[in-house]
């Protein structure tokens, strides 16, 4: 049953990560149960809402991460969060939306990092992509969930209103 609901092959492995689900809110610690490609079963004393992003860290040392090495962390949803029956846990599931660089808050010079889509500059964490574009979480969240060829046809859009 548990490999019912991914496309690709789990890893069993309890391995710590730390994650944050706001801007200035801390990192937390949890422990992993099962890895693949596209997603983590994580164990966590946080609860979550289907659907939440936030921004998951992973030791890039580890070398069970392969899928995760090449970037220090990533935008993932919550698929469903459980309350396991032992000491006050959660059981998380969680699919990943895209690859993330986060930029802290007290890294950040206000007069050169912006989100380059919606413009606004930033007082928070900005996501910087593999593509060395500086997003703020918001916009980053809202770009990982297009899909390659509705991200193209939408960026072209924009780019040809804007030449016209």
């Amino acid at each position: 049953m548990e490999n019912d609901r991914r496309l690709q092959a789990r890893k069993k492995i309890n391995v710590p990560i730390c994650f944050i689900k706001g801007y200035d809110a801390p990192y937390h610690q949890a422990v992993t149960h099962n890895v693949s490609v596209d997603g983590i079963c994580f164990e966590s004393t946080q609860i979550f809402s289907q659907g939440e992003c936030f921004f998951i860290k992973i030791d890039d040392l580890l070398p069970v991460f392969e899928p995760f090495e090449s970037y220090d962390a990533c935008v993932v949803q919550v698929k469903w969060c459980q309350r396991q029956n032992i000491n006050s846990s959660y059981g998380v599931g969680i699919k990943r939306l895209g690859k993330a660089k986060i930029i802290k808050k007290k890294d950040i010079n206000p007069s050169i990092h912006c989100c380059e889509l919606c413009g606004a500059p930033s007082i928070q964490e900005i996501v910087k992509t593999d593509e060395h574009i500086l997003l703020c979480q918001s916009c980053f969240t809202s770009i990982s969930q297009f899909s390659e060829k509705t991200l193209e046809t939408n960026i072209t859009r924009f780019i040809m209103g804007n030449v016209i």
